[in-house]
């Protein structure tokens, strides 16, 4: 198993990887290309002999000069409960630190009880505080209907 930056090449296997990881949303081949472009350092892709089992993406936020926001993370359902999120979490936070932020925020659909499982279970690991920040809202551009989310902030 290795963990290895993103680059262009990978947007098809991460669109594809993404595809599989419910309720994860696969963005458009567009995002995925600026986030490998501008953000490659902070975006990551987990392989098991050169198949992808595991991906994270993340940035520095140009608004809140202390915050890195977690755009997404995933793992394949046949490699869950073996740790690799919480390794995946590391390399975000690697990232984080790096650019000198002090917060990594990150958004979970309520939905999503593998990802709030993941994420809470790795501050509890490191002793890091993580609190809700409040609900968030926005507008479903497909459906005409308003998604909504939960954002929450773990102190790093």
């Amino acid at each position: 198993m290795q963990i290895r930056n993103c680059k262009p090449d990978d947007i098809l296997t991460v669109r594809r990887f993404v595809s599989l990881c419910k309720p994860l949303g696969v963005h458009t081949g567009y995002t995925y290309w600026m986030l490998f472009n501008y953000f490659g350092d902070s975006c990551f892709l987990m392989e098991e002999n050169g198949v992808p089992i595991g991906y994270i993406s993340g940035m520095k936020s140009s608004t809140f000069k202390d915050v890195f926001f977690l755009w997404q993370i995933g793992v394949a359902a046949e490699f869950r409960d073996r740790g690799y999120a919480y390794l995946l979490l590391e390399k975000a936070m690697e990232a984080a630190k790096r650019l000198d932020c002090k917060v990594m925020q990150f958004s979970i659909e309520s939905a999503s009880e593998v990802g709030y499982k993941a994420i809470s279970g790795f501050a509890k690991r490191n002793n890091l505080k993580m609190s809700a920040l409040g609900e968030i809202k926005y507008p479903h551009s497909v459906r005409e209907t308003i998604e909504q989310d939960t954002l929450y902030e773990i102190t790093i």
